[in-house]
């Protein structure tokens, strides 16, 4: 006969593998790792820069991974769901205990808990028990919130007691990081972030959203009026630059405001953060003089950008592509304004290069003749790149952080504390014996519990 029995392994619970501490670590380990994901890929780039970076195969694989797009990929929201589903498992598992110690009647003194109490004050006063145990009510109700007073046998007992709810500190917290991940999702699910680009005296209506290729339609106009750049003083590096735009929303007068660098327009939910800027094109006139070395005879040609003009003395054609602002040398040295040339002959390649505008003693020889630009009046038509987001779950985020803090406040900073006095009649004196007991910072409660017996045993 087989007397072995065999024993059954519990089983996991719904509510035990939900509440488990080990799944909290593993999923905050996986978020956090997910995260690093989305740092090292850079999150607003086109799809197209995407696929000329990583290749067609890495592409494919991020793409359908949803690596380009990590904070609002369908995985990373089921991973912060879970999350918060694990943290209010936890907090509902063990609240109701919790909630019945803050809630519960006052239990008053207790000749068990007293005894167990190894640090007491104990001294004798010259005054009866029954004036012994008033003076120490008036002391105690002035510290102690809920004061009790009772008899143990011939004794006379006081209880006090504060700050039982700070037992709640701890829910404080989780209540916290569920805000915080639901202000997660919810920027996450709703959210978007999007860049326009506006030229001067133009107007847009809608964000380029790079990661879903689309545009998003936004509840009002902005027009970029001018476009302004700040340089440092003495020096031709850009301290500042700043678009001034008008507003225009449905039913309400346009309105002007500027956007600069870390000074966003917040409207509607909606950031607008001066980002970037580009010259899409200039305006304005350059002349040009070319010399026949020849004869020595010259003659000045007035042009635009990318206007094709002809070449005096039947040499060819001509045609400026790109004007710019500051043309650096190889040293650094700041040339000035500056433009480039592309000069075209019936017979020979064409000859392209730069010209700074306005030095009287530069000039090239290009294609028989001498040429030098001795006048620019252009005007950059700027291009301003704002970036916008909505994020309408950050308020919530906030409110997280700043429940963490009062968590952490109540949790490290404040405790449940009970007082425990002992009145003994001893002939026409009394014997008083104090103890206290704290769920946190016990040797601070100690010497709080000292310095009450201190004032008791003075009123004597």
């Amino acid at each position: 006969m087989n007397n072995k029995q065999t024993v059954k392994k519990p089983e996991i619970s719904f509510v035990a593998f939900f509440a488990s501490v080990k799944l909290s670590i593993f999923l905050l380990l996986t978020v956090a790792a997910t995260s690093v994901i989305g740092t090292l890929i850079p999150q607003e780039a086109s799809l197209r820069e995407h696929y000329q970076n990583f290749g067609p195969t890495l592409f494919r694989i991020f793409d359908t991974l949803g690596f380009f797009n990590v904070y609002q990929a369908k995985w990373f929201q089921f991973l912060l769901g879970l999350l918060a589903f694990n943290l209010i498992v936890c907090t509902l598992k063990r609240f109701p205990i919790t909630w019945k110690l803050v809630t519960g009647v006052t239990p008053g003194f207790s000749q068990g808990k007293f005894n167990s109490i190894k640090e007491k004050h104990q001294f004798t006063l010259k005054m009866s028990a029954q004036q012994a145990q008033a003076t120490v009510l008036d002391i105690v109700r002035k510290r102690f919130r809920t004061v009790t007073e009772g008899r143990e046998g011939e004794a006379f007992t006081v209880y006090g007691e504060k700050g039982r709810w700070t037992r709640m500190g701890f829910y404080l917290i989780h209540m916290a990081f569920l805000l915080i991940l639901l202000g997660a999702i919810i920027g996450s699910v709703f959210g978007f972030s999007g860049y326009v680009h506006i030229p001067e005296g133009e107007s847009v209506q809608s964000v380029e959203n790079k990661q879903h290729e689309q545009e998003m339609a936004l509840p009002f106009t902005i027009k970029c009026d001018s476009f302004s750049l700040d340089y440092y003083e003495g020096t031709r590096s850009i301290s500042e630059f700043t678009s001034f735009v008008t507003i225009i929303e449905p039913g309400k007068e346009p309105w002007q405001t500027t956007i600069r660098v870390n000074h966003p327009l917040r409207l509607h939910g909606i950031n607008l953060y001066q980002s970037t800027y580009d010259i899409s094109q200039h305006s304005g006139t350059i002349d040009v003089q070319f010399t026949d070395p020849e004869t020595g005879n010259s003659e000045t040609v007035t042009t635009t950008i990318t206007q094709m003009s002809p070449l005096p003395f039947d040499k060819g054609s001509f045609m400026i592509t790109e004007y710019i602002e500051h043309l650096r040398s190889r040293d650094g040295h700041d040339m000035g304004p500056a433009a480039r040339m592309h000069m075209f002959s019936e017979n020979g390649p064409p000859a392209v290069f730069m010209m700074p505008v306005g030095e009287p003693d530069f000039m090239q020889n290009k294609m028989g003749l001498d040429v030098r630009v001795i006048q620019g009046e252009v005007t950059p038509i700027y291009v301003t790149g704002l970036k916008v987001t909505k994020d309408p779950g950050v308020w919530v985020v906030y409110a997280g952080f700043i429940l963490i803090l009062v968590g952490c406040l109540v949790t490290f900073f404040m405790a449940h504390q009970q007082l425990y006095i002992k009145i003994s009649p001893k002939g026409n004196r009394s014997f008083v014996e104090i103890g206290g007991t704290a769920n946190k910072n016990p040797q601070g409660f100690e010497e709080r519990t000292r310095r009450i017996a201190r004032r008791i045993e003075n009123k004597e």
